[in-house]
């Protein structure tokens, strides 16, 4: 008896290792990329001022809490609506697309909410802030 139990949890810690392996390994090269790109976004800044600018919808939950975590910072921000404002689209697939929201600051761009990429983006433009 103590023989067929101790098979029995050696193949399900197998079979076990075996999905967890093969749910990990395909996803491990994503854990490695940072969590934003970097580039020259200034043709996307309407002034000086302007170091953070939010692309997002109104029925977003994500962009919700975007617009939380930068309201709770004191970040000054232009929020960019893409299903209201033609513009804003067009920049959005510009910037290609995807899903929203897509987060500009200063030289990085931040796909969806990500409060660590924020903090690390917002330390290299200490101007965002209203303070």
């Amino acid at each position: 008896m103590k023989r067929i139990f101790g098979s029995t949890f050696l193949y399900a810690a197998i079979i076990i290792s075996g999905i967890g392996i093969g749910y990990a390994l395909p996803r491990i090269p994503g854990w490695l990329k940072p969590g934003h790109v970097a580039g020259n976004y200034s043709a996307y800044y309407p002034d000086e001022k302007t170091r953070v600018i939010l692309y997002s919808t109104s029925w977003c939950g994500y962009c919700a809490k975007t617009r939380a975590y930068l309201a709770a910072h004191n970040i000054r921000y232009d929020e960019r609506d893409i299903e209201k404002s033609p513009a804003a689209a067009r920049q959005f697939a510009e910037l290609g697309g995807g899903g929203v929201p897509v987060v500009l600051i200063g030289g990085r761009k931040i796909r969806g909410h990500v409060p660590a990429e924020f903090d690390a983006a917002l330390k290299q433009v200490p101007t965002a802030r209203l303070d």
